[in-house]
Formats: C-alpha cells, structure tokens, sequence
C-alpha cells in the first residue's frame, strides 16, 4: 500500500466532506431568511437545493473514497464511515421532509425531518474534523494542504454544532400544522450557555491550526459564511455587513494575544472570555431572535437600521455579558486541558 497516496487521498475527501457540511450549513441559513420572507414554501426552493447538493457531495465522496481506501487501516476509514451515515440520514430526511411539506404545508425550523437532516450535519462535521485528526497523528502537518484542511474541518465543525443549538432554541418552529417553538425560558438559558461554551472551544480548538494567524482564518471562515448566507439575502440589513466583518478584528487581537509572553493560562482564559462574550453577535442576525419572546417581542419587529440588535442586546446586555464572560473563559480552559491529554500532537499555545 503506497501510504502517501493514501493519506493524500483521504485528506482531500476529508476537505471535500468538510466544505459539503458548510454548503449545508450556508443553505440552511438562507433557508431561515427564505422563510422569513416568502408567505408560502414548499420543499422545491433554492436554499433547499444547495442543501441537497451538500449532501449528495458529502455522499459521493464517501462512497467513493471507501471504495478506493480497501486495504487502509479500519481507524482512518472510521470518519468516513460516520460521514457516510450522516449523508445517509440527511438523504433519508429530504424524503421525509418532502412527504411532510405534501401532508402538512409550511413547517417551522424544529420539525422532525428538519432534526434529522441538521444531525446528519452534525455528523458530517465531526467525521471530516476527526478523520484530519487522525491523519495529522502520522501526516507532516507543515504540507500546506494539510493546514487548510484542518481549518476547513474546523470551521464545520464550528459551524454545525451552532446551526443545532440554534435548531432547538430559536422561535422560528411554528408551522402551518405544528407548533414545536420551545419554552422560552428554557430556550435563552440554553443558548446563552452552550453557544459561549461552543464558540471558546471552537476558537482554541482552531488555535492550533499550524498558519501565522489561526483564529482570525478559521474566524474569517465562519464570518464570511454566514454573512453570504443571511446578510446580503436580507434586504433590511445589508447595511450590517460591513460592521459584522468587523469582528474578525477582535480574533486578530486574540492572535497577536497568543503570539504575547503571557502565561499560556491567562492568554486561553482571556481568549475564552472574548469569544464568549462574542457569540451574540457572531451569530447575528439569528442570535437577536432568540431574545424576542422572553422580551414579550413579536418575531416582525423592525429590523431596519441597527434596531433589532439593539432591542435585545440594550436591554438584556447586562445578563447576557457576564455568564458568556466566564462561561467561554471555562470553555477555553476545559478544552485546552482536553487537547493536551487527547491532542498533544498539535501545536500548543
């Protein structure tokens, strides 16, 4: 077996996994704004086309690169393997939601075949990002193809572990038929502590990617993605796009933060804490809905100038800045302590 070959061919269809579950994630994203401005929508849309196209890349790529991987160690085909069941069931899921669209009309955001495809996502993510892994334990992680797969895998990872926590806490699941919106309460304790938690692991995971500035890339990734994807689709508030990108600058901070003489401790807690505080508008605009209801809001406030983010975010500020404080500072240190026990392969900070 001619192992280079092999480890070259199963990094690119890690990175081709990786960028089929961010086309997913992307299209789902516009898929929210679609719904948010057609009055009516059936399973046949745009967004859902590049979704379903996602899907069938991430599948292709799997079968085929199984095909060719037979006499490769069963451990580096495990991310393969889970890919290839994510696809399955994102596939799977397309027909449900078909069927679903022909028996009951418009569905919200957490319908049932809505939670099988974003799992499917998930999976695709965590399979592209733990198969580089591996590789990386006997690939010279300096190649640069290498670098840029591990940042892709990364950022999908990042990416798709949102998109399901925002799945199950935004208010935007009210169908024609079905009303699956969650408690409110429950909704905004959750996201204001799992999304900090996300976005600090996510930021120290990338910082060992092996490039100059790691954070502001894989950050720069996922700002420019979801800017595409939400931003410029949504008419009353392109004007947000210019000040959104901005906050690569905070992860540029936090490069030249890890390049300081600091404590390697205090540079990860500070880190955590300024992604953690970040999130809400890292994932603007979906972020600022999840604070409407328990702010007795309707879901059509205004959103023209710099309203609704300044709606929820002035008023729940306050409550919102000290939990994701310390919530990404503790993401950041239990991460770092995970990568080094399980990890150690990877540059340190």
């Amino acid at each position: 077996m001619d192992t280079g070959l092999k480890t070259e061919s199963l990094t690119a269809s890690y990175f081709i996994i990786a960028l089929g579950a961010i086309i997913q994630v992307a299209a789902g994203e516009w898929d929210v704004i679609w719904h948010a401005h057609q009055n009516s929508e059936t399973f046949f849309t745009p967004p859902h086309s590049l979704l379903y196209a996602g899907v069938i890349l991430v599948f292709s790529v799997s079968i085929f690169s199984l095909s060719k991987q037979r006499n490769t160690p069963s451990k580096l085909l495990l991310a393969l393997k889970l890919a290839l069941i994510g696809a399955g069931l994102q596939i799977m899921s397309g027909m449900f939601d078909l069927r679903w669209h022909s028996s009951f009309g418009f569905d919200g955001l957490l319908s049932p075949p809505h939670s099988v495809l974003v799992s499917g996502m998930l999976l695709n993510g965590i399979a592209a990002t733990v198969g580089i892994l591996h590789l990386m334990r006997i690939t010279p992680r300096q190649a640069g193809f290498v670098k840029l797969v591990f940042a892709t895998t990364v950022g999908s990872l990042w990416m798709v572990s949102v998109g399901m926590v925002l799945l199950f806490t935004l208010p935007l699941s009210e169908g024609e038929t079905f009303n699956f919106n969650p408690d409110p309460f429950a909704a905004v304790v959750t996201a204001t502590v799992v999304l900090p938690l996300i976005t600090s692991a996510m930021v120290i995971l990338g910082s060992r990617i092996p490039i100059k500035y790691p954070i502001t890339a894989l950050t720069a990734l996922y700002v420019m993605t979801n800017a595409l994807a939400t931003i410029i689709f949504h008419p009353d508030i392109e004007y947000a796009f210019s000040y959104y990108v901005l906050t690569i600058l905070v992860a540029l901070a936090a490069d030249f933060l890890l390049k300081s003489r600091l404590v390697s401790v205090i540079k990860i807690i500070i880190i955590g804490a300024m992604f953690g505080v970040l999130f809400y508008a890292l994932y603007f605009p979906l972020s600022t809905y999840l604070y409407l209801p328990i702010m007795g809001m309707p879901l059509d406030t205004d959103m023209s100038a710099p309203t609704l983010f300044r709606l929820t975010y002035d008023t729940l500020g306050y409550a919102i800045i000290v939990p994701s404080l310390i919530i990404g500072a503790l993401g950041a240190l239990l991460t770092d302590k995970l990568m080094k026990k399980k990890l150690s392969f990877i540059v340190q900070v």
